[in-house]
C-alpha cells in the first residue's frame, strides 16, 4: 500500500468514526450536536499536543514540532465557536469567534506552518 492510500484510508476511517461517535453521543445524551462536536475538537487538540511532544520524529526536530503545534492551534477557537453556537442566546458570539478563528488560521497559523516546514526541509537537505 502506498503512503497516499494509507493517508486516504486513515482519513476515511477517522471521519467515519467521528460521525459515528457524534451520532451515538447525540442519541444517548440530550446535548446539542455542537456541544458534542466542540468536545470532540478539544479532545483532538489535546491528542495532537500529546503527539507533538511524544512522537520521536517530532520531538527531535523543533521546526517540525512547531509546525505540528501550529496546525492544532485553531482547534480550540473552533471548539469555542461550537460551544457558543449551540444556544440561541450566544449564537452571534459563536459566529464572531468562528470568523475570528478563520482569520487567525489564514493570517497567522498558515504562514507559521509554512515557515517551520521550510526550515525543516532546508535542514534535512543540508544534512544530506
Amino acid at each position: 500500500m502506498s503512503r497516499r492510500q494509507v493517508l486516504i484510508l486513515s482519513f476515511s476511517v477517522g471521519i467515519s468514526v467521528t460521525i459515528a461517535g457524534v451520532l451515538i453521543a447525540k442519541r444517548l445524551t440530550r446535548l446539542p450536536v455542537l456541544i458534542i462536536l466542540g468536545s470532540a475538537l478539544v479532545f483532538v487538540f489535546c491528542f495532537l499536543l500529546l503527539l507533538a511532544f511524544s512522537l520521536p520524529p517530532l520531538v527531535k526536530t523543533k521546526a517540525l514540532r512547531n509546525a505540528f503545534v501550529a496546525f492544532a492551534l485553531s482547534l480550540p477557537l473552533l471548539a469555542l465557536s461550537a460551544f457558543l453556537g449551540a444556544y440561541k442566546q450566544t449564537l452571534i458570539y459563536g459566529l464572531l469567534v468562528l470568523i475570528f478563528a478563520m482569520l487567525v488560521k489564514y493570517t497567522l497559523i498558515w504562514p507559521l506552518m509554512k515557515r517551520n516546514l521550510r526550515e525543516f526541509r532546508e535542514k534535512t537537505t543540508n544534512q544530506q
